[in-house]
Order: structure tokens, then C-alpha cells, then sequence
């Protein structure tokens, strides 16, 4: 294995369940996808490592970030076991004002599968968030501070309740209220409870401008998470735009076919232009579709 990677690709996972759903990669499936990962050589990067390779340092050829969205508690039953077990770490982006109090509960780990929370499916938990049925699907603190402690999985900022503020908010003076009060609400809780400062934030769905951007350099974010895939994490390249791919619930062998195009070659930079032009027609036909309706 050489140093040096000419890029390094951010995956992004949300839920890890039995159910078949989307945004959801089963266990068995993301053990494999673990397995494939180390079977090729992959080696998983702390945030810090991620982010003292944008400043210029080196780290090996292949290597990736793990990152999980939103705090679903079945990133500590069944993620955080399989990362433990295949020796990789994971970051996970939190949105601070839905998580709860309470003892941890069990793990795959510890556990059998009967006696395992139940899961659900994304809109289901989303619906369970928005009635305030969180603690049903939602992390608590004492799981955020022992995955955080351990290593294993790292916790840093998704805003404090996940709202699109450019959407809501009935001027830009107030969205640039709320997204500050949002982003100081974060950071303030993960320095509260876990004891650090966050440099680190992922986008609510991934969408921010300049105010946002603004907002959070004000706080002292430095490094700026996205739901943009096509693009590649080099040394030296943009912290406030980091790209990350979208793991789907498929083979340890797609996601490897995956990483391939995920890596800064020829072949690479051609697929990432291909799904970016697919990407803006589809844009481009559902706007048309929207505006003869």
C-alpha cells in the first residue's frame, strides 16, 4: 500500500436495519461491504485524519471516510458493532435537538436479535421525529458518548433540528438568524456533552449557500460535509465542499466497482461528468414537467 491517494471518497450511510427500505443498507449487507472494504485493503480515516490529509498530509492509497446522517439509534444497535468487529471507524453527523436521555440500550453485540429496538423504515422515523416520538428511533446521549469515547464512531454536528431554513424562513435576514442559532445550538451541545470542539458540519440534505457557509465559519466550522458525489477530496482541495457517495444496500463488490469510479483517474473524472450531465437533465425535464402542469 503506498501514501499519497490522489483523492479520498466520503461514504454516506443513514440507516443499518433488517429492513429492506430505502436509505437503509441491512446489516448483513454493510458486514459485507465491510469485509470487501479491509479484503481490498481499504483503510478507514478518523475525521482528523481526513481533515489533516485536505491540509496536506499524507495517508494510504485507499483510503475512505464512513459517515452516517441524522443520529438514527440503529447506527449504535448494528453499525457501531460491525465497525468494531472489522476494525474501521465511522463518523456520524448528529442533529443534536432530537437526541434523548436514558441508558444505552442493547447492541447486536450483546444482545439477541429479539430483544434488539425495533426499526423503521425513513419516513417512518421521520414521522416519529416530527410527532416527538424520537427516543423510538433517535440516539441518546449516553450511546453518542460511548460510541464517541470508543473511537469507533465519531460524533460532530448536523445542525440542532435539521430544518431547511432557506425554505421556511420568511426573509434572508431571518434565515441567517436561525441557521446561526441552529449551528451555535450544535456545537455548543457537542462541546456540552461529549467534551470537544466541532470543526465539522454536514448540510441538512445537503443544501447550503453562502449565508450558511458564513454562519458556520462565524462559529468556528471549518470543514463542510455535502450530498454532493461527483467530485473528488484531494490534498489541498475545497474543506468547505466535501464530497461524499451514497451507499446503497447493495454488494461488497458494487461498492468496490464504485470506489473505482471514486477514485481521481481518467475513468473516474469521465464517470462523475457523465452522472452530472444525467443528473442535470433529469433536473431539467422534472422543471420543464412542473411548469406545463
Amino acid at each position: 500500500m503506498t501514501d499519497n491517494a490522489k483523492n479520498v471518497p466520503v461514504l454516506m450511510y443513514h440507516h443499518v436495519h433488517p429492513l429492506k427500505s430505502p436509505l437503509n443498507v441491512q446489516p448483513d449487507v454493510f458486514e459485507r461491504q465491510l469485509a470487501a472494504l479491509k479484503g481490498a485493503g481499504y483503510r478507514s480515516l478518523t475525521i482528523e485524519q481526513f481533515a489533516d490529509y485536505l491540509n496536506g498530509a499524507s495517508v494510504p492509497d485507499k483510503s475512505v471516510l464512513i459517515t452516517f446522517d441524522d443520529g438514527y439509534l440503529n447506527n449504535y444497535t448494528y453499525a457501531y458493532p460491525l465497525l468494531k468487529k472489522y476494525g474501521m471507524t465511522g463518523v456520524l453527523f448528529v442533529v443534536t435537538g432530537w437526541v434523548g436521555e436514558g441508558e444505552p440500550r442493547p447492541t447486536m453485540a450483546n444482545a439477541d436479535p429479539a430483544d434488539l429496538p425495533a426499526a423503521f423504515v425513513h419516513e417512518e422515523s421521520k414521522h416519529l421525529v416530527a410527532s416527538g416520538e424520537t427516543d423510538k428511533v433517535i440516539l441518546r446521549w449516553s450511546e453518542l458518548q460511548e460510541m464517541d469515547a470508543s473511537g469507533v464512531m465519531q460524533i460532530h454536528s448536523h445542525t440542532h433540528t435539521h430544518t431547511r431554513w432557506d425554505k421556511v424562513a420568511s426573509s434572508r435576514e431571518e434565515k441567517i438568524e436561525k441557521i446561526s442559532e441552529e449551528l451555535a445550538l450544535c456545537r455548543g451541545l457537542i462541546a456540552q456533552r461529549l467534551n470537544k470542539q466541532d470543526d465539522f458540519i454536514c448540510w441538512p440534505q445537503g443544501y447550503f449557500d453562502e449565508d450558511y457557509k458564513q454562519a458556520a465559519r462565524d462559529l468556528g466550522f471549518r470543514y463542510f460535509f455535502t450530498t454532493d458525489a461527483y467530485g473528488f477530496n484531494r490534498q489541498h482541495g475545497d474543506a468547505e465542499n466535501i464530497y461524499r457517495i451514497a451507499v446503497s444496500n447493495r454488494s461488497g463488490k458494487w461498492l468496490l466497482n464504485r470506489l473505482f469510479y471514486a477514485r481521481d483517474t481518467l475513468a473516474g473524472r469521465l464517470y462523475g461528468k457523465f452522472k452530472k450531465w444525467k443528473k442535470m437533465r433529469r433536473e431539467a425535464r422534472k422543471r420543464a414537467s412542473q411548469a406545463h402542469s
